[in-house]
This record gives structure tokens, C-alpha cells and sequence, in this order.
């Protein structure tokens, strides 16, 4: 069965930063009490603080036929998530006029239902069609 919106806990955690980008991870964790799966890769964007989409969401990179992944309560699974290191001129992309985003929006692989996370820090967005944003499926951690 797949996982029910309501017993998904999901988190943004900062990784590392590497050669113009930086790393995160989508982490998504069964707070439910039975089993549950997830395949594929979320919907995730930059919001301003009323909640309005930034820019492009992330590109869905990677495996084209990704593994379900079963979660058993207390479990977590995490997505990488990488954001080009923007800098307040645009650098390195072209046409990406910079922009505080105030949090992070993430739709679990399959739902249409989103989840806002914010991580306390400002989260740079192009304002623009640039792609400056890209996940992959989830992973066993």
C-alpha cells in the first residue's frame, strides 16, 4: 500500500555544498503504524512566505524505473535534493534574477497533496524559468 499522506513526516536537511551546488535531503518518515511505500522521486519547489511557487520546481532526475521502497513505522527513506549555489547577481546561471524564498515545497512521490517545510534560513530561488533545482527518486538511507 502506498504511504497515506497524514503519516508521512517530511524534513529538508542541508548535506554538503560541492563544486556550485548545494546538497539536501528530502527526508520522508512513517510516523504511522503499519507499513508503507514509496517510489519515485517528490515534487519539490521554492514558496515565498503567503506560500506562492518561486520559479521552476525542481527537475526529476535519475532512474526512470525506481525501486518501491517499503517503510515500516518509525522508518525514513530521503530523496537527494540539489540547488545550484545561486549567488544574489544570478552567477552561475543565466536569466535567474535572485529571490529569499521563505520555505520549501515538497509533494511525496504520488500525492497530490503538499507539504510546506520550513528550515528556519532563507532558501535562494530564481525568479525566472532557469532550472536551478534537481531530485531524485528515494533511497534507503
Amino acid at each position: 500500500m502506498s504511504s497515506a499522506d497524514a503519516a508521512l513526516k517530511v524534513d529538508v536537511q542541508y548535506v554538503d555544498s560541492s563544486a556550485g551546488h548545494l546538497d539536501y535531503n528530502v527526508v520522508f518518515t512513517n510516523t504511522g503504524s503499519t507499513s508503507c511505500e514509496l517510489r519515485g522521486a517528490p515534487g519539490v519547489s521554492v514558496v515565498d512566505a503567503s506560500g506562492v511557487e518561486i520559479g521552476e520546481a525542481a527537475t526529476r532526475v535519475g532512474d526512470d524505473d525506481p525501486q518501491t521502497l517499503t517503510l515500516e513505522p518509525g522508518a525514513s527513506v530521503a530523496a537527494p535534493l540539489a540547488a545550484v549555489n545561486i549567488d544574489p547577481d544570478g552567477g552561475p546561471l543565466d536569466d535567474c534574477p535572485v529571490v529569499q524564498g521563505a520555505a520549501w515545497l515538497v509533494y511525496p512521490p504520488h500525492s497530490f497533496t503538499s507539504v510546506t517545510v520550513s528550515t528556519g534560513q532563507p532558501v535562494p530561488a530564481c525568479e525566472s524559468t532557469a532550472e536551478f533545482l534537481t531530485v531524485s527518486a528515494v533511497q534507503q538511507g
